[in-house]
């Protein structure tokens, strides 16, 4: 069966006797899948409300819809496919009153956001050459499927932490049976300090609810970051552009900065 977007057309066939109660999902020679009771959300709700952020994709698109233009090695389109199933199927109840249902950003433009950092670090870190890599720092990693990506995919010395401890353990699991080096830990984002004096690239995409409770955090995280290091914001409270830092790369609802390095 063939659904359309507003850029894509998504092949769909059942799920063999292993993938029983799944839906395979095919578009731009990239598979996914993802079980039944949730694909009609995911694409007839999902899918054609976000497709207007995508812009050009040369026709090579997640098993959402999105961009994989940007990533050239098949194993690698197959890993972001596997991590976007899981994140299709993830909820989180709020444990706190405050935090986040887990919400996914899209995972094929988190990875067009960082490929752009990746691009312009090519001057400091050389991945075939250098090491030790920078270090990705995740906050509300939910079940680490970025983390994944982001150690994977580019290389990265990746971590994170959530508030809950249902969430670090998933995350954990999932680290270590691909083969990861990083891990992640339970930690109040509000209250966690090191990892943002530390860390060379963060991934923030709005954990909070409450605007003032996520413009306090982005706030935060700005002072501690140490000078040239990058911040990726996404769904943002405050306005990144008043900071005055270099802007890397932009999407609809996320931006990737840097932070000046002290003269």
């Amino acid at each position: 069966m063939l659904y359309r977007t507003k850029t894509v057309l998504v092949e769909t066939e059942p799920g063999t006797e292993e993938e029983e109660g799944f839906t395979k999902i095919s578009a731009g020679g990239c598979w996914a899948f993802l079980p039944n009771a949730l694909f009609e959300v995911l694409f007839e709700e999902l899918g054609p409300g976000l497709q207007a952020n995508i812009g050009s994709t040369d026709g090579i698109v997640d098993a959402a819809g999105f961009d994989l233009s940007w990533c050239k090695d098949p194993e690698a389109r197959n890993l972001i496919n596997e991590m976007l199933a899981m994140e299709a199927v993830t909820t989180e109840n709020s444990i706190d009153g405050q935090s986040w249902m887990f919400k996914p950003y899209p995972i094929s433009t988190f990875g067009k956001l960082l490929t752009a950092v990746i691009e312009d670090m090519r001057w400091t870190w050389n991945r075939e050459v250098d090491n030790p890599a920078p270090k990705f720092l995740e906050v509300g990693c939910g079940p680490g499927t970025k983390l994944v990506v982001a150690e994977k995919v580019f290389g990265l010395d990746a971590g994170g932490f959530d508030y809950n401890p249902d969430y670090v353990r998933d995350a954990n699991a999932l680290l270590q049976s691909k083969g990861c080096k990083g891990g992640a830990f339970v930690a109040d984002a509000r209250e966690v300090g090191a990892p943002y004096n530390i860390a060379d690239v963060i991934w923030l995409n709005r954990p909070f609810v409450h605007l003032e409770l996520t413009r306090h955090l982005e706030k935060t995280v700005f002072n501690r970051m140490h000078p040239g290091a990058y911040v990726i914001l996404g769904n943002y409270a405050t306005n990144p552009k008043e900071l005055g830092w270099q802007v890397i790369a932009e999407d609809k609802v996320a931006i990737v900065l840097r932070k000046p390095v002290l003269k």
